[in-house]
């Protein structure tokens, strides 16, 4: 057991001090103050030009693969976790509350996996419903049955939302605010900037970039080269001081008879590939969604997989002695100050 907890920990100790370096400030050439010389009469006639605003960024890029279900396009769906694994790179996974649980492929690689701390969970809906289309508490019903299910399966009690279609309202985000999600992701064309990256309740990073691309009037979606999917990325940055890539196993997977195939499209997957080494290479950080916001560290300064064995605790699922135990192993190995 120490062994297996050590591994959580350094696990859990690399990837923060991976992010805390990611909050990264700059800002724009300041312009030069001009002050006049003292006229003959004593007067300033001159003025001190004010700098431009400051611009915030996290010079980060965070991955969203959405629609993560039971018994669909499962070696798509699979593949992309697995490049992020191997590239140790997190990824946030958008997981559908009432069409998981019963594939235990799926179901064993994300429990296999998320002691590794690179996978965050996110809540994507019940049934991929279009939120819009309910009020208020029945939003906040289905936020909250999916995250029900989601720490029972996986022991994680999601914080992040991705809105299904990317679609949200004020009922939405009051139905966020009432589960405790703290980051929720849509799309920039559905959204309004600003999204600040600093001392919010509710922080919102919409998606303007993807690997695919929805084929009009149809179900189907089409892959992107990693040009377009970077370009689309230094953009994001560029106008909001970040970026978020919203992917879907469709498109890394191949369209037969007119409908998407559990065949993986390993053209495509060497494009992910290629993206992600890049983007690493040009100095940018990739990082889940909940750890987007400059003052992350504020917010969640202990991992989720320290806080599970207290809420493991008051449901019972483990004693008291059991519980002592862990709490103490977390201070010896410096986690936690008690």
């Amino acid at each position: 057991m120490g062994s297996f907890l050590t591994q959580f920990v350094l696990s859990g100790l690399i990837s923060t001090t991976f992010l805390g370096l990611s909050s990264i400030l700059y800002a724009e050439d300041l312009a030069q103050l001009e002050i006049d010389i003292k006229n003959s009469n004593g007067d300033k006639t001159g003025a001190i030009d004010k700098p431009p605003p400051k611009r915030v960024s996290c010079n980060c890029v965070a991955f969203r693969l959405d629609d993560i279900q039971d018994y669909w396009l499962n070696g798509a769906q699979i593949k992309v976790m697995e490049i992020f694994d191997e590239k140790n790179l997190p990824l946030t996974i958008g997981i559908i509350g009432n069409e998981i649980g019963e594939d235990p492929e799926i179901v064993s690689y994300i429990n296999q996996t998320i002691h590794k701390n690179l996978l965050e969970i996110a809540n994507h809906g019940w049934n991929h419903e279009n939120f819009t289309e309910f009020d208020q508490e029945t939003q906040s019903l289905l936020i909250k049955q999916t995250n029900k299910n989601l720490q029972h399966l996986f022991g994680v009690m999601p914080s992040v939302f991705i809105a299904p279609y990317n679609e949200f309202d004020n009922g939405t985000i009051s139905a966020m605010k009432e589960n405790n999600i703290t980051h929720f992701s849509s799309s920039v064309t559905l959204s309004v900037p600003p999204f600040p990256l600093v001392n919010f309740q509710l922080y919102h990073f919409p998606e303007a970039a993807h690997t695919g691309e929805l084929v009009p009037s149809s179900t189907l979606f089409v892959p992107v080269n990693h040009k377009q999917t970077l370009s689309q990325i230094q953009k994001s940055i560029s106008d909001y001081g970040f970026a978020v890539v919203m992917m879907h196993p469709q498109d890394f997977s191949y369209i037969k008879n007119g409908a998407h195939s559990n065949q993986i499209n390993w053209n495509q997957i060497r494009e992910l590939e290629i993206l992600l080494d890049i983007i690493q290479i040009q100095g940018l950080h990739v990082v889940p969604i909940g750890k987007i916001n400059l003052d992350h560290d504020s917010i969640d300064k202990i991992p989720h997989w320290v806080k599970q064995i207290s809420i493991w605790h008051s449901e019972g699922r483990i004693s008291d002695k059991e519980y002592a135990s862990g709490i103490k192993f977390y201070q010896d190995n410096g986690i936690i100050n008690i």
